[in-house]
């Protein structure tokens, strides 16, 4: 629904993220290599327990969104932030499309299964 909707999600407030260091030193860690994260709340307003991390590549443009879901807001944000680089080199991260305003290109049947398959879809900037 995030992704065929288009959905702009609201960031995990700082005082939330606190709450986690091990979570917070791995967005840190990522920031030091140059990629911006973006730590988000993927709940639809509370109705699932779910979070998503994107992950910028200032060098090619592009975009990785990862989500997780667990009951645990704690364990929902970490399998987030793991499945970012689970298999992947840094160098990996070079191949992710940038965002697209192209709403037939992110609601394309075959975009939903990149994301299921390692998350390499494309993603909406809206």
């Amino acid at each position: 629904q995030i992704i065929e909707e288009e959905l702009a999600l609201p960031d995990v407030p700082p005082e939330v993220l606190a709450k986690y260091p091990n979570l917070v030193e791995g967005v840190e860690a990522l920031e030091a290599q140059g990629f911006p994260v973006l730590v988000k709340d993927a709940s639809l307003g509370g109705q699932f327990p779910v979070a998503c991390v994107a992950l910028m590549n200032p060098r090619t443009g592009g975009v990785f969104v990862s989500f997780g879901a667990h009951p645990s807001m704690a364990v929902a944000l970490e399998r987030s932030l793991t499945e970012l680089l689970q298999g992947r080199s840094f160098e990996g991260l070079n191949d992710f499309p940038p965002p697209t305003f192209n709403s037939l290109a992110v609601t394309e049947p075959n975009n939903y299964v990149e994301h299921f398959i390692d998350s390499s879809g494309v993603v909406s900037w809206r």
